[in-house]
């Protein structure tokens, strides 16, 4: 059997989700062709075309074989694997061709995603100028430590400019990594029906960084519901100030060229004329925030469902209580079991074996058959034991 691995590396924001949800969809079709993209969890969401992670991490694990076509996708491994040691260990130990597959993205293309990430999905609340002028962010630099790594350790890098390739992003990638099956592969393909981790609307944008600043975890139910639920609304590019623009651009200019001396011209990477980019900014929005019925349908829907899942006081006083009980050994009453199940059950209400203890224990309760030393509550006792599969 062939053998050979592929490795993608992202870098985060070059359409990595995009490439990981075709390749999930399209599972079966590269196995017709002798490729395996190997399980993992986050296929279940990246199969229907929401934020995914790849199966990176399985190139990883200590089992891991090399032992037939593979490929797998991790922006993460753009990070993980750019130590020489670790080059070493998961890269050149495997006794077959290795290629590495980079994307990386012009400077302000590439920044101004990068700021909308640290709002959207990492709790940080900087308005964009303030994350030029103050942020370094390491990604350019970075590419440039592979391009160095493929150089001395003699391993193939592919490395291309998202923001030349992404309306034909698949394309390019199934060329880079299937080689001449790629034009029969890419016949019959199967894409995410609508656009994967889109970036937000300058609104939401300060939505999300509200929530940043005084919540934390906030993303789950705010700028994740708007990017999965809402995948097609148009993204948003605050103003950038003139003095922020030039103080990244001189910050980048040699990072750059470095960079570029070694890419084909088709992927040289720019540092985009403010002029363009101007074309592009939202308008000063002040202190307006404007949202659609349909943003603010799916905000209620996503914040409701979180608040129905918070303890209330008297929640919190039924916890003590119980935990007090057990703390003076002293066996919780069939009420303290069912004050404890009606808060499991407000959090997880689709849990069936939790419905059916709560179900059970009223009913039990109702009839006033039970006490914590009655042998019918040590029946019910049993009974609820047996549905959430726990041992006396």
């Amino acid at each position: 059997m062939a053998r050979e691995l592929v490795i993608h590396i992202g870098h985060g924001k070059t359409g990595t989700s995009f490439i990981q949800s075709t390749l999930a969809i399209n599972r079966a079709r590269l196995e017709e062709f002798g490729w395996t993209y190997p399980q993992h969890p986050s296929f279940a969401v990246a199969a229907k075309g929401f934020v995914s992670s790849g199966n990176g991490a399985v190139l990883l694990g200590s089992d891991f074989a090399a032992d037939r076509r593979i490929v797998v996708s991790g922006e993460s491994l753009f990070h993980q694997l750019a130590k020489d040691a670790a080059i070493e260990q998961h890269l050149l130990r495997h006794d077959c061709p290795v290629r590495v597959i980079l994307y990386a993205r012009n400077v302000f293309d590439m920044l101004v995603s990068s700021w909308g990430q640290s709002v959207k999905r990492g709790g940080k609340s900087d308005d964009l100028n303030t994350f030029l002028r103050d942020r370094r962010d390491g990604h350019h630099a970075r590419v440039l430590w592979w391009i160095d790594a493929a150089g001395r350790y003699g391993f193939p890098l592919a490395l291309a400019n998202y923001s030349n390739r992404k309306a034909a992003l698949f394309d390019h990638f199934a060329v880079a990594a299937f080689g001449e099956a790629a034009p029969e592969l890419l016949q019959e393909m199967t894409y995410p029906k609508e656009p994967v981790n889109r970036s937000l609307t300058e609104s939401e944008y300060r939505l999300q960084a509200a929530f940043n600043r005084h919540v934390t975890r906030s993303a789950s139910y705010i700028s994740d519901q708007l990017v999965n639920r809402l995948p097609t609304i148009r993204a948003e590019i605050p103003y950038i100030e003139r003095a922020s623009y030039e103080a990244v651009a001189a910050r980048y200019r040699r990072t750059v060229d470095a960079i570029n001396a070694k890419l084909d011209p088709a992927d040289h990477l720019l540092i985009e004329p403010y002029e363009a980019l101007e074309r592009s900014f939202n308008p000063k929005a002040g202190d307006a925030i404007t949202l659609s019925e349909r943003q603010m349908d799916v905000l209620a829907a996503s914040i409701g469902a979180k608040l129905q899942g918070l303890l209330a006081p008297e929640d919190a006083r039924c916890l003590r209580d119980a935990a007090l009980k057990i703390a003076a050994r002293q066996r919780p009453g069939a009420g303290d079991v069912l004050a404890l199940l009606r808060i499991a059950q407000r959090v997880l209400p689709e849990d069936e074996a939790t419905m059916r203890a709560v179900e059970d224990l009223e009913a039990t309760l109702r009839s006033r058959e039970a006490s914590a030393d009655d042998t019918r509550w040590q029946a019910v006792s049993a009974r609820l034991r047996g549905w959430f599969g726990l041992r006396r």
